[in-house]
């Protein structure tokens, strides 16, 4: 029998990171409502499909959407929604902080962002700029989110964990109003690695672009929906394809809170 506290906490600390690491090889049974505390194991890309369009429509009263634009007149991308209930909501007293990974050439997320009065700093290490000040509050710099802090990339780029940035740029005590990840299919890594960490909890919200739907790294997903809530998720028309009569996405936009700073009250 376990006598002292500290010993229980030790033990369930334990339980904890052996879940962590060895969640996604966990066999379970197929469930099709995918309700708190519960892993969904997806069986096919149907499911696959419904794990991540669903949404939680009564999250947030008041959603709106930052940026994005049309390309080639055909569908508008870029992007993010956000959720601006007072508790949740950016801060826009001039202490808003956003971290933003994935630029390419569409700014218009991160000029929005500026525009709201967020200090913005933006990180893309494909695009073969050197760091520089794009504008009055948006800074560039050209690292990229990886799992670790990569310094052999085969392509030369300068990839660094979010808390290795985060405790660069000083940071580390401070809230993160919006982490914005775009970056190509590379978000699961990066997830995982987020979540191991505990980085995220000073994030207030998390807006991504998610890839290849059917991975089993949806497994990431379901963790970080623990502490965090979905409250969006809307198609990509860049990325679709067909599935007899249906169109599906592979890659989607989502959105959370942290519910760390949801006020049940209100």
């Amino acid at each position: 029998m376990l006598r002292s506290s500290g010993t229980k906490a030790v033990v369930l600390i334990g339980i904890f990171c052996v879940f962590s690491v060895y969640y996604k090889y966990i066999p379970e049974q197929h469930i099709k409502g995918y309700g708190k505390f519960q892993r969904p194991f997806l069986a096919n890309s149907e499911d696959s499909q419904r794990f991540f369009t669903w949404r939680n429509e009564n999250a947030c009263k008041s959603k709106k959407s930052f940026g994005g634009k049309f390309y080639s007149k055909k569908f508008y991308d870029g992007n993010k929604t956000l959720c601006l209930d007072s508790d949740v909501m950016p801060d826009p007293n001039g202490k808003c902080l956003i971290y933003s990974f994935g630029v390419n050439d569409d700014w218009s997320f991160e000029e929005a962002m500026q525009v709201y009065g967020c200090k913005v700093l933006a990180f893309d290490p494909s695009i073969g700029k050197k760091p520089f000040k794009y504008s009055d509050n948006i800074y560039f710099y050209d690292f990229g989110l990886g799992k670790i802090d990569d310094l052999h990339h085969p392509d030369g780029w300068k990839l660094r964990t979010l808390g290795t940035l985060v405790d660069k740029f000083g940071h580390t005590n401070d809230i993160i109003d919006v982490l914005k990840i775009d970056i190509e299919g590379a978000e699961y890594d990066a997830l995982l690695e987020m979540l191991e960490s505990g980085v995220l909890m000073n994030v207030k919200q998390i807006v991504m672009e998610v890839h290849n739907l059917y991975d089993d790294y949806y497994g990431a997903f379901w963790l970080l929906e623990q502490s965090f809530e979905r409250f969006e998720s809307l198609p990509n028309f860049s990325c679709t394809y067909r599935n007899n009569t249906v169109t599906n996405h592979y890659c989607l936009e989502l959105s959370w809170f942290n519910l760390r700073f949801r006020n049940i009250y209100l």
